[in-house]
């Protein structure tokens, strides 16, 4: 899995078609930047967001799920990312948050 020669963005959060998280890649896609959506839920579930900035933006956007409480997938998370883009990300914006319970 390569990555074009663009800049990489990683949000975490990023997974809620109405959120913060998913409004920044979009901002960020339009300046240009390959996206890396990051969240909790399964891939069939993100495939949608994910083409819909592929085809409005022309850029590349990926799906990394990991649970940020767990230090290893976190740590594959990472792997995943170096993968995808060898120099690592240009831009982080970490907004993940913990969901509470209602």
């Amino acid at each position: 899995m390569a990555s074009s020669k663009r800049k990489l963005a990683l949000i975490t959060g990023s997974t809620s078609k109405n959120g913060i998280g998913y409004a920044i890649a979009k901002t960020l896609a339009r300046d240009g930047y390959d996206i890396i959506l990051h969240g909790r839920r399964d891939e069939d579930e993100i495939t949608s967001l994910r083409k819909d900035i592929e085809n409005e933006f022309e850029v590349n956007v990926f799906y990394l799920k990991a649970d940020l409480m767990i230090r290893a997938e976190i740590e594959q998370l990472c792997k995943s990312i170096e993968e995808i883009h060898p120099g690592g990300v240009d831009v982080l914006v970490n907004n993940a948050g913990k969901e509470l319970s209602r």
